[in-house]
């Protein structure tokens, strides 16, 4: 038996013993004395076997302790204690120490019992790096190229200036990019922004949003080249409360939706007059029209 599993058996014979003394001081078995009787010896079997464990583990510790170098430097540190007053305060902190770190690691092993199950079931974070697969898309007709000439084409478009919407690239690359769009208002001849959001692209689709105020700025990581740091959220409640909704929505509803390719099951897009309006969140490439589920 180990040493912390002999102090646990030691100090469940004392309370077991402690308790069943206590009953019978108070003799509050005298209401009764059959059930009573019978709950004692219950009690006195438990302890007896406990006492027996306990005596059977210890007949098979040697009979004195082995004596090795950090089992010496220990003995010989307990004795300075004895002699020296300051030996024996560093002796009492060890102690107290040691028993700090024996009590945290048992805390810790029972936390990683019982929380085994949440870790492994939790979600893996949006922005991990996905596999790109295999496309033999031209330069001009990649799903990031026709992305960008959309957005371009949407700028500029009169009924999109008039709601105050202006967009700009903040950083750019063949597949990817990260784009700032502006949302405000012209008041007396001057444009004033009413809120700022961030917003990542890969291959073509939106895969994250970050909102912050229309006063705030985006941070930037201290590397070599002008990368933006994403992950930096606003400074105020409301605007990242708005950032998580916009991505449970963007996760959720637009992402799944926004692959309009032919479905796998058919070679043309329409059927029955309606596009492929089923869609697996597992799957989100695999569309299927509602006739053919």
């Amino acid at each position: 038996m180990e040493g912390t599993d002999g102090l646990n058996a030691v100090r469940l014979l004392r309370n077991e013993v402690i308790s069943v003394h206590r009953k019978i001081v108070e003799s509050s078995w005298e209401s009764d004395p059959i059930d009573g009787e019978k709950t004692l010896e219950e009690k006195l079997d438990f302890i007896n076997q406990i006492y027996d464990n306990l005596e059977s583990h210890a007949k098979q510790l040697p009979t004195s302790t082995p004596m090795t170098v950090q089992m010496e430097r220990l003995s010989r540190f307990l004795h300075d204690g004895q002699i020296d007053p300051h030996t024996n305060e560093l002796y009492d902190k060890a102690l107290e120490a040691s028993t700090w770190m024996e009590t945290n690691n048992q805390l810790l092993q029972m936390y990683a019992e019982f929380l085994r199950t949440v870790v492994g079931n939790r979600r893996r974070s949006i922005m991990t790096d996905r596999p790109i697969s295999y496309s033999n898309y031209g330069l001009n007709s990649s799903p990031q190229s026709i992305f960008e000439h959309t957005l371009t084409a949407v700028l500029k478009d009169p009924n999109i200036k008039k709601i105050g919407l202006v967009g700009r690239y903040l950083e750019k690359s063949t597949l990817s990019a990260v784009v700032e769009f502006k949302f405000g208002q012209v008041i007396d001849k001057q444009y004033v922004c009413l809120l700022k959001m961030l917003m990542v692209v890969n291959s073509g689709l939106p895969e994250f949003v970050q909102m912050i105020a229309p006063h705030e700025e985006w941070s930037y990581l201290d590397v070599s080249c002008n990368q933006v740091d994403i992950h930096k959220e606003s400074r105020y409640l409301v605007y990242r409360k708005m950032s998580v909704q916009a991505n449970i929505h963007l996760m959720q509803t637009i992402m799944p939706c926004i692959d309009i390719r032919n479905p796998h099951t058919l070679s043309k897009i329409m059927k029955d007059y309606l596009p492929p309006l089923m869609f697996d969140l597992r799957c989100p490439k695999n569309a299927l029209h509602e006739s053919c589920r």
